[in-house]
């Protein structure tokens, strides 16, 4: 028999595996460190001084270390990919004229990035070769292919055999046009995330087996050979007339089994039935007597299980039973072409522990004795009179290791406790203590600075001036309140900056009034409450005012009309108790706004007449409603949207329209809507944005359903340049739909870039569709990179792009190219893959 097996790991080099034990063992580390500090941070005060402080700084030297080992591994995965891909090709894509028998093939490859090349092979494999048994083994996940456009067309098909391992792809469909996999006789599924599986049209299949984490819908047609079916998780089959020989395995402690009846009812001709229990669950079933459809099991004669209830239910209703084996053991695969499960005794009262195969799907049928004869053979391996002294035995072990597990958990929580009524106490006054010199000598510093004798004559010019503090309460308030005086009043501060860590401090601004040396333009406070700010005439002459935490306290159109030349105004890191921030100041000529992780729930613009951009940030999407702002050009809107609890609020879905509804002639938008979940429903826009020009959408997740984005292209007819930033952090992978329902051309598009190009499908897919919408497009820009933010102040919410330098293989890059141009006939358009 003409075998071959090409891996990947011929390729890797021994520092490979060497570096992969260490990036395991670290990121271990890290997650248990992380258990370690997530459990502390709910504890009392010491935990969170002691173990906070200390596990934090490990973790971000983890991180850092994992981060360099994942860089090492990544450039060995993709030189070993490289001369893989020499070698594959060479073997299974030679020029005409080679000929080659190969009956068996295994591929074992890294998926992502590759999809290209692990095309090209199957079909040189299936179609050319003819091989009869394939296994393709992907170790990374990303591989996303349709067996559909693969295998039709080929002619020389004689798959008999067919392992496909840890792939993500839509579907696996087998219909009336499927004659090339006809003759298919064994199929697994192993981990493999289908929602469904259709076999349509498989005249030939026998075995059938499918593994996963996730319950797959099986849909089954003309499968007249199918003999032996394993799901696992098992799910609840229609009637199985021709059933015969049954195993279900790994059943929990916890659950209710009586879905294992509804199953013996459907199987009216079941022989063998063997059901295997996992008692590694503390918890137990319970067994409610069947009354509802008393049924009789006239063909079962062999029952292995468990559960006294659910036996003596069994053997009531089968006339011909002839044998009840009842064994304490475990079950483990069997790596025959076939795979079966084993039984596996494990008697702890026996020295050896003996191995019992079960014939579930193989083997010699048994014999059925007639009714007449009721004699029934029911056996322990311990013997049927030692039944109630292993079931003693087991109460006592798990009721003693439930005592230990108590004992254990009192006793570190009595260690907790000590720990933390003597170190508390010690860890809060050395803290306190260090506090204390530390603002002595910062005192006596900022006051020699900023509160000199006034017949000294020392005269200085300070223009930015930034003062931080611990804290703001006591006898440092007063401290404060002197320095702020001093730094405007006295020496003419332009820049002032105050940030407060712990106490809030609150500071009277109507005593500079009297001051006239005044040339304050930026005010900057951080837990910092300004009193009077409505009436304050100093502050009339700002023109950049920030507030965050506990500064701003509401009042936003009564601080705007007290500032008559602010410019530039920011909320950020607001918990205020009004969930509504208004603004309604038609004589106020300010023209940015920001506001940054604040917990409003609307935000309301109603008469800015003079503001230009708007920003908004946060954790939870926030609703803006737009007045009155005919000089609005620039807005963006930057929400990450977790789920904390299921609850009403963390599960709500918003409408795009909720967040670009009613916006007034707006240039430039920038979105950043993020989360694990889509949030964002893919329903059109009702009105157009007839003036929008440019678009940057950023930081999409790649689970994401990207059809949204479709949509805000079709109500942005004057589009002229757009930027989609994908983030690649994401396990999962969205999946591309062609878009048929309302075909919209996008005019005046000009220029498209992608950031975060991987060349996976539905990014082509969706490329493919702006080409062929956009009768203008000129460039495509195809970027492997990651997004920042602009350190601009004058540009608020923007973006930066920072390309990453990817290596692209020649034969990879001109397959994603022509699969781009495949069906586009435009020579002006120029495409940019980096």
């Amino acid at each position: 028999m003409t075998c071959y097996d090409l891996t990947v790991d011929d390729f890797l080099p021994p520092r490979y595996h060497w570096v992969k034990r260490m990036w395991k063992e670290a990121k271990a580390t890290f997650a248990a460190e992380k258990d370690a500090l997530k459990l502390a941070s709910k504890g009392p005060m010491d935990q969170r001084l002691a173990d906070i402080y200390t596990t934090e700084d490990h973790n971000d030297r983890r991180i850092r270390i994992i981060s360099v080992l994942e860089a090492i591994l990544e450039r060995y995965k993709r030189q070993a990919m490289r001369s893989y891909v020499k070698r594959v090709n060479a073997f299974l894509l030679p020029p005409d004229g080679v000929h080659r028998t190969i009956q068996k093939l295994r591929l074992h490859t890294f998926g992502r990035g590759w999809s290209v090349f692990i095309q090209r092979w199957i079909i040189s494999t299936i179609g050319r070769w003819g091989v009869k048994d394939f296994e393709l083994d992907v170790e990374e996940p990303g591989v996303s292919l349709n067996f559909r456009k693969i295998l039709d067309g080929s002619q020389n098909v004689q798959l008999e055999r067919l392992v496909l391992s840890n792939w993500y792809i839509y579907f696996l469909g087998v219909s009336e046009a499927h004659q090339t996999l006809l003759g298919l006789k064994n199929l697994l599924v192993d981990y493999c995330k289908f929602g469904k599986i259709y076999l349509d049209v498989l005249p030939c299949l026998e075995t059938f087996v499918c593994r996963g984490q996730q319950p797959t819908k099986l849909y089954y047609g003309e499968v007249p050979q199918l003999r032996h079916v394993w799901i696992e998780p098992m799910a609840l089959p229609s009637p199985l007339s021709h059933l015969r020989k049954l195993f279900i395995a790994n059943v929990p402690m916890i659950w209710d089994i009586f879905w294992i009846v509804a199953l013996l009812d459907a199987a009216p001709v079941l022989e063998s039935c063997h059901v295997h229990i996992d008692n590694t669950s503390e918890k137990m079933a319970s067994w409610v007597d069947v009354q509802a459809q008393e049924r009789q099991y006239h063909c079962l004669n062999e029952l292995v299980g468990w559960q006294i209830g659910f036996v003596k239910h069994v053997v009531k209703a089968s006339p011909w039973l002839r044998r009840v084996h009842l064994l304490d053991g475990h079950v483990v695969e069997d790596d025959e072409q076939v795979q079966t499960l084993i039984s596996a005794a494990a008697a702890r009262s026996l020295g050896q522990p003996p191995t019992i195969r079960s014939d579930g799907f193989r083997g010699d049928k048994c014999t059925m004795l007639p009714p007449s004869q009721e004699a029934y053979d029911v056996c322990t391996v311990t013997g049927a009179s030692s039944s109630k002294r292993g079931s003693a035995a087991y109460e006592a072990e798990k009721a003693a290791y439930l005592a230990a597990r108590r004992s254990a958990t009192e006793e570190t929580k009595e260690r907790m406790q000590q720990w933390t009524r003597r170190t508390r106490p010690l860890l809060e006054s050395i803290m306190r203590r260090y506090e204390r010199c530390a603002m002595r000598r910062y005192v006596k510093r900022v006051d020699a600075f900023l509160l000199p004798p006034p017949d000294d004559g020392v005269r200085r010019t300070i223009r930015k001036l930034r003062l931080q503090t611990r804290s703001g309460s006591g006898r440092w308030s007063e401290c404060i309140q002197r320095w702020v005086t001093a730094a405007i009043g006295r020496w003419g501060a332009e820049d002032l900056e105050l940030d407060v860590e712990e106490h809030r401090v609150d500071y009277d601004f109507r005593v500079l009034d009297e001051c006239q040396s005044m040339r304050l333009k930026r005010l900057v406070l951080i837990n910092c409450k300004p009193i009077g700010i409505f009436d304050c005439l100093m502050l009339r002459w700002l023109t950049k005012l920030e507030l965050c935490k506990a500064s701003y306290y509401g009042g936003a159109s009564r601080i705007l009309s007290n500032c008559v030349s602010l410019v530039d105004f920011s909320i950020r890191h607001c918990r205020s108790s009004q969930p509504i921030l208004q603004f309604s100041v038609p004589d106020s000529g300010f023209k940015k706004l920001l506001v940054d992780n604040c917990e409003f729930v609307e935000i309301y613009l109603d008469s800015l007449p003079w503001l230009e951009t708007f920003a908004c940030r946060g954790v939870q999407p926030t609703e803006v409603y737009y007045g009155e702002v005919p000089r609005l050009r620039h807005v963006s809107l930057d929400y990450f949207k977790t789920k904390v609890e299921p609850s009403a609020v963390s599960n709500t879905t918003y409408r795009l329209s909720k967040f670009v509804m009613s916006m007034p002639s707006i240039e430039s938008l920038v979105l950043q809507f993020k989360g694990p979940e889509v949030w964002i429903e893919p329903i059109a826009l009702p009105s157009p944005l007839l003036h929008l020009k440019k678009l940057f959408i950023a930081n999409v997740p790649m689970n994401w359903d990207i059809f949204w984005i479709v949509l805000l292209l079709d109500a942005a007819p004057a589009l002229e340049p757009c930027h989609v930033h994908i983030d690649n952090g994401s396990v999962k992978m969205a999946s591309w739909l062609e878009v048929q329902a309302q075909q919209h051309l996008y005019h005046r598009l000009k220029d498209l870039t992608i950031v975060g190009f991987s060349a996976v499908g539905w990014q082509i897919g969706f490329v493919k569709h702006v080409m062929k919408a956009s009768p203008r497009l000129r460039r495509v820009h195809l970027i492997d990179g990651h997004v920042v933010e602009d350190d601009d102040e004058q540009v608020i919410g923007g973006l930066e792009v920072v390309p990453h330098q990817r290596e692209w293989h020649e034969f990879e890059r001109s397959e994603v190219l022509d699969d781009l141009r495949d069906g586009i006939y435009s020579p002006q358009l120029e495409i940019i893959l980096d």
